[in-house]
Order: structure tokens, then sequence, then C-alpha cells
């Protein structure tokens, strides 16, 4: 599936608002990469794949340089953290293994847990920052109602811990 330019998406808006943006996918071989999936190297299986990549279907961001080289692997996340470069805007999507698909809700929350804690614990990361997760996959491939989450301190005063172990629990 492919959007032509004409069909306006999120990075049109944020670009019109001045705010900075990247997608970050695991296994991504490399920044602005276009291909239908990628097998991750030592297990051979197909753990980066472009429907779960959404701005890599439009025709006014893959066209355009700047743009497509928004697209990058969790490599380059690890690195824009560790220079405290991170965009104001992010979408992150786990392989095919990490978000359930391949394994199933237990093996993504144990992934999840890992991935997020100390994200949470990151100053730099979870200044003015709001974090939206959300789960498609469950135990049974016949159901798949999708789930929102909000982690951190929430109202209540829970605290982040507290937050990403009801998540890896379920």
């Amino acid at each position: 599936m492919r959007y032509p330019e004409n069909v306006s998406t999120v990075v049109d808006l944020l670009e019109t608002k001045g705010i900075s943006w990247s997608e970050y996918q695991e296994h991504l071989p490399y920044a602005g990469y276009q291909g239908f999936y990628y097998k991750q190297q030592e297990t051979l299986r197909n753990d980066y794949v472009r429907k779960h990549n959404p701005l890599i279907l439009f025709d006014s961001v893959v066209n355009n340089d700047t743009r497509r080289l928004q697209i990058k692997s969790f490599k380059s996340f690890e690195e824009d953290l560790n220079k405290k470069t991170l965009p104001q805007w992010m979408f992150i999507t786990p392989n095919m293994a990490n978000d359930g698909h391949d394994t199933g809700i237990k093996y993504a929350g144990t992934w999840l847990k890992t991935f997020l804690e100390p994200l949470l614990k990151n100053n730099y990361f979870m200044n003015d920052t709001l974090l939206v997760i959300t789960f498609d996959e469950n135990d049974s491939s016949r159901d798949h109602n999708s789930r929102l989450f909000f982690p951190g301190k929430d109202q209540n005063n829970a605290d982040h811990d507290d937050s990403c172990v009801h998540l890896a629990s379920w």
C-alpha cells in the first residue's frame, strides 16, 4: 500500500508547527529502508516488517530524503538518547518478536518492561514527555482488541516501577 504525495500525514502537521520528529523501528537495517521485511541476521526471522512502519507508506515522506532519513533503527534511538538529541515526537516500533506478534503477550510484556524501565528513570527522556503505548496482540489470534496505556506517574502517585510491572504482568 502506498499513499500519494497529496495525502497529508502527521509529519506535515508536525513540520508546520516546527516540531521535530522521527520513527524508530527495531531491526530496521538502515535509516530510510523501504523494503517489505528484513530478516534478523542471527535467527533469520522476519523481525522488521514494513506494515508496522506507517510513515514509509507515504510518498510525501519517502520521496523526500530529509524526511525518509528520519525513519531510523533502534541503534539510532540509543545514539540520539545518549546524545540528548531525541526529537519532540517519536513513533517507536519493536520487532515481530518483541511486539508479541510472533511470540505472545507475556514475551512482549517482558520486553516492554526491559525497554521502558531505564527510559522511565531517565530525566532527559521523561522531561515533558507523554508516553503512549498501544497493543493489539494477545494470546488468541482470533481476538485483536487494541489496548492503550499511559505509563509513568499518575494522579494516584503510583511510581514508574509500578506502571512497568503492571504492563509486563498481563
